[in-house]
């Protein structure tokens, strides 16, 4: 080891990145440990060799730390007197670990904790934390029920300057009424006075805080009928106590629904009243029939009336037309972000989309009346787009991808299902593409084509789904290339895929955290030896992949993670907690 140190005085430091032979010294306000875990259990890391200033510390990232011990986790944080922002996923960590925390903690995201969060103690260590505004509560299994009594939130909620809530599948109800609520009930929530920004998903709210700002609305195929959704009684229950929101975003994905359950022209009508100067707003329908009810006169009444908005999202409306497009363009030129999936728009819509200069987000997706030509004229106008969502778009051709490719340099996220593509070398010069998906696209017959793709070597994340003519061969070459930054995995599909597939994926994609490869064959050994791959692994996901059909026991060491078998037709759920 090198005897003269390593100073680093960056502002952000990630620990995966240190070198491993010489000593470090690091002076940082914002320490990032996110999947840190294959670090931690190297036996080759040596410890002694970094030394950290914790006072500096204000941001600190403990995120999959499989293996930190609370003892330690106490050491290091009573050190951190200065810190504002805190950010757990430790498994092993109890409430007296919690403790430690300086009492000046701003901002506090706890996620798949479920043993403390479901702890009766918990809500009075978070009550120490007078300056706490931003709280984020994520468990890890769904269908665990917390014994939360609704007189100790009541106290917290009234103690406590939180602006910021997010939560996520915990059901807050009277512990006594949980048996007579059809799906979550959140109705204490309006006791949150300073509440400023919320998210609920498949929940039953009768008020709002008054002071809210943004909301997200979400609720699943499986959502009971009067979980608030996509429908009038979810903005009449809003108008009666939200007058300030800027950011709305409701996305409803149950299937069927009924006429007491749609939107209608009156809601539309309300938001043009009530929130005129609302910037984002994002409705989406999942439904079968889609937002039939809301005409187009309504919809460019809409635009007409919010004007200049960044964020705009009408999913599946039947009569959004072309002429409510150009209405929204000439109304909002500085939108950023821009989705009409599902929507029966053309090519004279594209030209008015060509005019949004500062647009980086666009989902066309089942949009069925575009064509190449109007394709390719709407991307050689839009160089600053960031995302672009083709699923099931009509007529996305090679040529289409190519100019895709030649003018928008900054494309970070591509979503290409059913495209009718036969190369993939075009996108092979997105440099920047993180996100990629290629799903049913039936024209890429030549499996070397997917060895393209080792030149972006900033891929994060990867879906390739129903690929009839993958081979192992390139698979591995692909994964050779760009396997060691790859962060989520997804083969659905791929049949010519194995066991030797499955363990060059442990090989190089160590910080793989969420792997999907459903309908592929493999053999009991492969998932026997699945807890000693990884020590990131988050979820795994397989279907039908048992090539004698059994299921073999499957243990992940030092890490709390998810494992999805479908089987006959049944979905069976493991954790380890």
């Amino acid at each position: 080891m090198s005897k003269k140190a390593k100073i680093l005085r960056q502002s952000h430091i990630k620990l995966e990145d240190l070198p491993q032979e010489i000593l470090v010294k690091i002076y940082t306000d914002f320490l990032d440990f996110s999947d840190w875990g294959r670090i931690a259990c190297s036996s080759s890391w040596q410890w002694n060799i970094i030394e950290i200033c914790w006072s500096t510390v204000r941001v600190l990232n403990f995120y999959s730390l499989p293996l930190m011990r609370p003892s330690d986790f106490k050491t290091v944080i009573k050190k951190c007197t200065r810190l504002k922002k805190l950010r757990l996923d430790c498994t092993y960590l109890d409430l007296s670990s919690l403790a430690y925390i300086p009492t000046g903690l701003q901002e506090f995201r706890l996620e798949s904790l479920d043993r403390l969060i479901s702890d009766p103690e918990f809500l009075p260590v978070l009550e120490r934390f007078q300056f706490l505004n931003v709280l984020k509560l994520s468990v890890f299994n769904k269908s665990l029920s917390y014994k939360i009594v609704q007189d100790q939130w009541l106290n917290f909620l009234s103690t406590t300057n939180i602006a910021s809530f997010e939560i996520e599948n915990i059901p807050i109800v009277p512990f006594n009424q949980l048996k007579n609520v059809p799906g979550l009930s959140m109705d204490i929530i309006e006791n949150f006075l300073g509440l400023k920004k919320l998210k609920i998903w498949n929940s039953v709210v009768q008020k709002f805080p008054s002071g809210l700002e943004k909301l997200k609305i979400t609720s699943s195929q499986d959502s009971k009928v009067n979980c608030l959704g996509l429908n009038d009684m979810t903005f009449r229950i809003l108008e009666n106590s939200c007058s300030r929101i800027k950011k709305l975003k409701i996305v409803d994905s149950k299937t069927r629904i009924n006429d007491n359950d749609s939107l209608t022209n009156a809601s539309i009508a309300l938001i043009c009243k009530k929130w005129s100067k609302i910037k984002h707003l994002w409705l989406t329908s999942y439904s079968e029939v889609g937002v039939n009810y809301v005409d187009e006169n309504s919809i460019i009444d809409l635009f007409n009336t919010c004007c200049d908005m960044r964020t705009l999202g009408l999913d599946n409306f039947k009569q959004l037309s072309d002429i409510c497009v150009e209405a929204l363009c000439n109304k909002s030129p500085n939108l950023e972000t821009l989705s009409l999936s599902f929507t029966r728009i053309s090519d004279s819509s594209l030209i008015h989309i060509s005019s949004l200069k500062k647009l980086q987000y666009l989902s066309l997706r089942n949009c069925k009346k575009l064509s190449e030509p109007g394709l390719i004229e709407l991307l050689r106008d839009l160089p600053e787009l960031e995302a672009l969502n083709f699923s099931a778009t009509s007529n996305i051709t090679d040529q289409v991808i190519s100019v895709l490719a030649s003018n928008c340099r900054n494309l970070k996220q591509l979503v290409l299902n059913d495209a009718r593509i036969t190369s993939l070398e075009p996108i092979s010069n997105m440099a920047n593409l993180s996100d990629l998906s290629i799903v049913g696209c039936k024209g890429l017959n030549n499996s070397e084509n997917f060895r393209f793709l080792v030149r972006l070597h900033n891929l994060c994340n990867l879906t390739i789904v129903g690929s009839k003519i993958l081979t192992h061969d390139d698979f591995a070459f692909l994964m050779d290339g760009i396997g060691k930054n790859l962060r989520k995995l997804r083969f659905d599909g791929c049949q010519n895929l194995n066991d030797q597939s499955f363990l060059k994926i442990a090989q190089v994609g160590k910080r793989v955290r969420i792997l999907t490869m459903k309908n592929i064959v493999l053999t009991n050994q492969i998932l026997g030896y699945l807890g000693l791959m990884w020590s990131n692994l988050k979820q795994i996901s397989v279907s039908n992949l048992l090539s004698n059909g059994q299921n073999k026991e499957i243990t992940h060491h030092g890490h709390e993670f998810r494992i999805v078998l479908e089987v006959n037709g049944e979905t069976l759920y493991f954790s380890s907690s």
